[in-house]
């Protein structure tokens, strides 16, 4: 990565790797990078609207959500094609070290 973080998120989408959010130098960031396996080079990509700690992420119709964080309802999604970030409904309650999947075309989250 080009930027040593924990508590982030991690998903895969198309043959990539990408690594949300997280805290770097202990401090949230709201910074996103995208791997390639095929070349091993880190890409950072489009930051998020939200510095997130302790978020989850889960991919679903090619596009990535960034749910939760320390102290966070909030949630947004990346559009693979566009390359933006846009809010979408918050959860009900704040989440955080939670984790997430997707079933049947729906988010479900647990924990935090």
């Amino acid at each position: 990565m080009n930027n040593r973080r924990t508590y982030h998120g991690l998903v895969s989408a198309r043959g990539l790797l990408y690594a949300l959010g997280g805290r770097v130098s202990n401090y949230a960031t709201n910074t996103a990078e995208c791997y390639d396996p095929r070349n091993g080079k880190w890409e950072y990509i489009p930051p998020m609207k939200t510095l997130r700690s302790g978020l989850t992420a889960v991919v679903l119709n090619n596009e990535i959500y960034a749910i939760g964080g320390y102290g966070l309802s909030s949630v947004e999604k990346y559009n693979l094609d566009t390359k933006t970030w846009i809010d979408v409904p918050s959860m009900n309650e704040e989440r955080w070290d939670g984790s997430a999947c997707v079933v049947d075309g729906f988010i479900w989250v647990f924990g935090g």
